[in-house]
């Protein structure tokens, strides 16, 4: 026989707060950080066309291919 306070536990039931938020959210979260990943990688994108483009990056790469 278990102990009554073991038996009131296992009839408890119960939602966490929050568990209906979460259940709507989770299910975006993967397109959600596609998103921001696609847009990071279109910066890096435009910054290093623009970092190409300035003439000190040929001071900084030196005169050409170390050979």
């Amino acid at each position: 026989m278990q102990h009554p306070a073991i038996l009131a536990l296992d009839e408890q039931t119960g939602t966490p707060p929050g568990t209906d938020a979460a259940a709507r959210i989770v299910p975006s979260l993967p397109g959600s950080l596609t998103a921001v990943l696609d847009q990071r990688k279109q910066l890096t994108g435009r910054i290093e066309e623009r970092l190409e483009a300035r003439p000190q990056m040929q001071c900084v790469r030196g005169s050409g291919p170390v050979r």
